[in-house]
């Protein structure tokens, strides 16, 4: 590194910082997230009146130094019905389970996968449970305008074989 004038080098910008103000970013309770333990992984709702569970922005490695990581569970990484039931001992009245589809395989094969996620997912937990299904999500093909045979095989078979509540 080039030395500044008086000898020493010119600052580093510190990870994170916002190079437009000079200042480093601040968040505070990034995405309206409820504060104490009682709240811990809930967020409001953009009107205010219910809670829903959220898996939150990633916490930085800064954060985590300083202690600020929240601790508890992660969401992502977790298999669906694990997160079902952290869903509902967080107090969620619903669960989506939301499974992508492998571009490399069958639509029978992605079918059986989701029913595998989805009905492992209605036996564990106590609340409904709705599954996501779309445009490579739930068994459903992706492709911009999937074949309406596989959606209604899809969408059906979720909710008589796997016992789904909606979808």
């Amino acid at each position: 590194c080039v030395a500044g004038p008086g000898g020493r080098e010119p600052p580093r910008a510190q990870p994170g910082a916002d190079r437009r103000r000079g200042g480093a970013k601040r968040l505070r309770n990034p995405g309206g997230f409820l504060r104490g333990d009682a709240g811990r992984g809930l967020r409001r709702s953009p009107r205010g009146d219910a809670l829903h569970l959220h898996s939150g922005p990633p916490a930085s490695p800064a954060g985590a130094r300083r202690g600020g990581a929240r601790p508890g569970r992660r969401l992502a990484g977790l298999y669906p019905h694990d997160q079902a039931k952290l869903a509902e001992s967080a107090g969620a009245s619903i669960y989506g389970v939301a499974i992508g589809t492998s571009t490399t395989q069958s639509v029978a094969w992605n079918i059986a996968r989701t029913l595998t996620f989805v009905k492992e997912a209605v036996a564990a937990v106590d609340i409904p449970v709705h599954a996501n299904v779309g445009m490579g999500v739930g068994g459903v093909p992706m492709m911009e305008a999937p074949p309406i045979d596989s959606v209604t095989r899809a969408s059906k078979s979720l909710v008589q074989i796997g016992k789904a509540d909606g979808l």
